[in-house]
Formats: structure tokens, C-alpha cells, sequence
């Protein structure tokens, strides 16, 4: 990300606490940077402890200020139809299938996991986009019959090998915003080396979704400076 800023010009900074840091402590550190006229932009790097609210943490920011796109209000905004900032994960998937000219249309699309970064506000876009779409989650009865059903599978659910052969077919496109490390230390996703070669289509883990996201995030950026300044 920093790279990215520093190419197009944007100053980036980074506040690091400690894994035990109390919530208030960040709430305050929000709450100045809410008051701090040339801070453009705000972001929580998920995921976080798990003594922390992330709900709560989120909605401290100005939402004028939410550049990930995740604040109530702007979610929304979002629900609504109306103009903002969008999630980046969801904008990036959205523009992935775009430039591989991926038809959403009348599509049946399959998404598994449903955080407010990810599921929940992708299914929005992709509903208004005139896709079908089922939203799966941990408690969803015969996962493979859901997936193997959708044209489109999207996976964030995080976990390394999650998603296996059995559970797509030849004409299946996945789109894998899950980002692991695995034993060996390497980034992947959650599709299963040996699913990309019976799927019609994967993107890459990394090169893909979390590229892209990078571009969506300083694109929400543009947006936020855009309605400061009017």
C-alpha cells in the first residue's frame, strides 16, 4: 500500500499498538483523526484482537473519513442505491469479473462468508448487478451442492485449501479474496491447488483480488477528497 501511495503522490500513515491495547485507547486516536483536517481517509486493518469491537471501532470514524467504505453509513448509502464509497474487497471482485469479461447478468453467483468487508455488501453489488446470489456462511447445510450450482463462487473465508475439487465444476469461475500463510510461510487463498485445474477460471492468491483492492481503497480515497472539497 505504501508503494502504491507513494506512485500516485499520497502521504500514508501508519499508527501500530500493541495486541493488548485497550479499546478506548483507539477510540481516542480515532477520534482525534476525526478532527484532523488533512487526514483525507481512515482505515482499521483487519483482522483484530479479539477484545476488540470492530463494529465499534468502525463507527468512531467520521464516515466521511471511512475509506474502506464500511461505516453504517455508508453501508447504508450502499443498501440505498445512492453515490459513495463502496467496500474495496466487493469493488475489486466487481472489477475483476469486468476486466475478464466474467458476465454477471442472470448469473448465479455463490458467496461464501458473509462480513460486512466482504459477503454481505458483495451480494448487494452483485444483486444490482442482476446476479442471483446465494450468501453462505459457517452454518450452511451441503456447501458443495451451493457451490458446484454457482456460475461465480467467491471465497473469503480464510482458510488455506477450503475450497476442493468436489465443490466446483469445469464451467465454475472462482474469485478468491481469502488471504493465508500457510506452513511453508506462503501466501494463498482458499481454493485448493488441485480445484484450479478442474475450474473454468481462478484468480490468483496474490496478484488478484488484493491487488486490486489496493486500487479500489485509494479510488474511495479519490471519492472521500472529491466530497470534502465540495
Amino acid at each position: 500500500m505504501r508503494k502504491f501511495a507513494a506512485a500516485a503522490g499520497i502521504g500514508v500513515e501508519i499508527r501500530s499498538f500493541s495486541e493488548n491495547v485497550a479499546e478506548q485507547h483507539i477510540i481516542k486516536h480515532i477520534t482525534d483523526l476525526n478532527h484532523e483536517d488533512e487526514i483525507t481517509g481512515i482505515m482499521i486493518q483487519m483482522p483484530l484482537p479479539k477484545h476488540l469491537n470492530a463494529g465499534c471501532l468502525i463507527n468512531a470514524m467520521d464516515y466521511r473519513k471511512d475509506v474502506e467504505g464500511i461505516h453504517n453509513y455508508n453501508l447504508g448509502k450502499l443498501i440505498g442505491g445512492e453515490q459513495g464509497v463502496a467496500p474495496s474487497t466487493p469493488k475489486a471482485v466487481m472489477a475483476l469479473l469486468r476486466e475478464n469479461k466474467v458476465p454477471v447478468t442472470g448469473r448465479k453467483v455463490t458467496i461464501i462468508g458473509r462480513s460486512v468487508i466482504v459477503g454481505t455488501p458483495l451480494t448487494i453489488l452483485m444483486s444490482r448487478e442482476n446476479a442471483t446470489v446465494t450468501l453462505c456462511h459457517s452454518r450452511t447445510r451441503n456447501l458443495n451442492r451451493e457451490t458446484s450450482a454457482g456460475d461465480i463462487v467467491v471465497t473469503a473465508v480464510g482458510k488455506p485449501g477450503f475450497i476442493t475439487p468436489d465443490m466446483v465444476t469445469d464451467k465454475t469461475v472462482i474469485i478468491d479474496a481469502g488471504i493465508n500463510v500457510d506452513a511453508s510461510g506462503r501466501i494463498c487463498g482458499d481454493v485448493h491447488e488441485e480445484t484450479c485445474s478442474r475450474a473454468r477460471l481462478v484468480s490468483a492468491v496474490p496478484g488478484g483480488v488484493g491487488v486490486i483492492t489496493v486500487a479500489a481503497l485509494f479510488d474511495n480515497l479519490k471519492i472521500l477528497h472529491q466530497q470534502k472539497g465540495s
